[in-house]
């Protein structure tokens, strides 16, 4: 697509969403919030630039925490800000980009669901510049859910692929922070005075 928004603009889709300058240049006056179950892309390609005036949220997350089946175990979809065959994208704002797994429970059974982060991608290639004045967070968090009956259980928990990266003649330039995330966590604690910790196993996934 192309043309300028002169605001915010918020994007979801239960599966598949893109925002793509990729046959004329495009513009966000504001932030862009684009969420999808399985992929979130956002993308200048073909020379063409995309510009954000605010901060950028990309989301391909997978959250069952509150979720009681059938389906309660959770793996995150594939959440992407790149730029491709010469095109330029700029974030005046900060970029987070995230695709975590947060498992759910069975009220049943009282299993605990597994999870498993998805894939979060800053990335440039084939000349092409992603440039973010601000900061960039990359996560692909894997949340074991956690049952709150007794006995008390914790699912497994995986972490996903974080990564930024350039090849190719692509440049990738964050003028703030940078933070990546590809953790496994296995339970967490609740209750009141006394906390209780649901047992679980839990393992990282990919940083680079």
């Amino acid at each position: 697509g192309g043309g300028d928004r002169t605001s915010h603009v918020l994007g979801l889709a239960e599966r598949d969403i893109f925002a793509a300058s990729d046959t004329q240049s495009t513009s966000f006056a504001g932030d862009l919030i684009v969420g999808g179950g399985a992929r979130a892309h956002v993308a200048a390609r073909g020379g063409q630039t995309l510009t954000v005036g605010g901060d950028v949220h990309i989301d391909a997350s997978r959250n069952f925490a509150f979720s009681s089946g059938p389906t309660f175990d959770a793996v995150a979809g594939e959440a992407l800000l790149y730029a491709e065959g010469g095109g330029t994208l700029t974030v005046a704002g900060s970029a987070h980009v995230r695709a975590n797994g947060t498992g759910g429970i069975n009220f049943g059974t009282n299993a605990a669901g597994w999870r498993t982060g998805g894939t979060a991608l800053i990335l440039a290639h084939s000349s092409g510049t992603v440039d973010i004045a601000q900061n960039a967070v990359i996560e692909a968090i894997g949340q074991g859910g956690v049952s709150e009956g007794l006995p008390s259980q914790g699912g497994a928990g995986t972490g996903g692929f974080a990564r930024m990266f350039a090849q190719n003649g692509g440049a990738v330039t964050v003028q703030g922070n940078a933070g990546l995330d590809a953790s496994g966590a296995s339970a967490r604690l609740f209750g009141g005075a006394g906390t209780v910790v649901a047992a679980g196993t839990s393992r990282g996934g990919a940083l680079s």
